[in-house]
């Protein structure tokens, strides 16, 4: 029996703690290549900003390639959410992570765990 009530709708049901990063990435669906921002990043997907979604819709499968930090990886995800306004662009979740993904994810966070503390020294 669960004690606990249900989480209230639109609750975050993330498995993996998101990080907020700015890489530049390519992403292609179908025969379209486009270069992204990578702007949040977890081992179980990432939010891509780009200025033209109109070809991206929720449930569509696309191709991420990403290289940082001496990783490179391409990482294949499905399209979860698609927004617009000031901040267009998508969420992906990785349909089949890699270890070559999850080096690049593992270094970008410990990335973002340095940043504090090099901006206060």
């Amino acid at each position: 029996m669960n004690r606990f009530p249900p989480p209230p709708p639109g609750a975050e049901r993330r498995q993996h703690a998101r990080h907020d990063v700015v890489v530049s990435v390519e992403v292609a669906h179908d025969d379209t290549i486009a270069i992204a921002s990578l702007t949040n990043i977890s081992h179980g997907g990432a939010f891509l900003e780009l200025d033209d979604c109109e070809a991206i819709a929720i449930g569509i499968r696309v191709r991420v390639q990403i290289e940082v930090g001496g990783h490179e990886a391409t990482a294949d995800g499905r399209v979860v959410r698609v927004t617009a306004g000031a901040q267009p662009g998508f969420a992906v979740t990785w349909t089949a992570p890699s270890a070559s993904l999850a080096a690049i994810v593992d270094h970008l966070i410990a990335e973002v765990a340095r940043a504090p503390a090099a901006a206060t020294a």
